[in-house]
């Protein structure tokens, strides 16, 4: 369980808690698997310029950290409400799912985090 927790940490963390974020724990325990899982979900996103995919990505976490708030990710984002809205509304365009329905947000979340911890910045 430590070596997937260590596995499981990105770069804002060194290590994380096991039993504290289990879509870490999810994306870390079986890589090769939750790359396909990764692919399947944001895989439309390949097709878009790495500056675009990341500005979605990077939208989405920080409405994940803000508990669904659009203003409080613009400020983390500093931008406006606006463009945190347009990209979610793209980012779900793109992936067809929605931010409306519980399981779309779950499996963004769960492929937003293999993105993050697994394939990386280079993807």
């Amino acid at each position: 369980m430590a070596r997937i927790a260590l596995r499981g940490a990105c770069d804002r963390q060194r290590g994380i808690v096991f039993d504290q974020d289990p879509f870490a724990i999810a994306a870390a325990s079986a890589p090769q698997v939750m790359r396909i899982v990764a692919h399947t979900i944001l895989g439309t996103l390949d097709q878009a310029a790495q500056h675009d995919r990341a500005a979605l990505l990077d939208a989405f976490g920080a409405w994940l950290d803000a508990g669904g708030s659009a203003g409080s990710a613009a400020a983390a984002l500093f931008c406006h409400p606006n463009t945190v809205r347009n990209r979610l509304r793209r980012l779900q365009e793109q992936t067809g799912r929605s931010l409306s329905e519980r399981r779309g947000i779950a499996e963004l979340t769960l492929a937003f985090e293999i993105d993050r911890r697994i394939t990386g910045p280079a993807h």
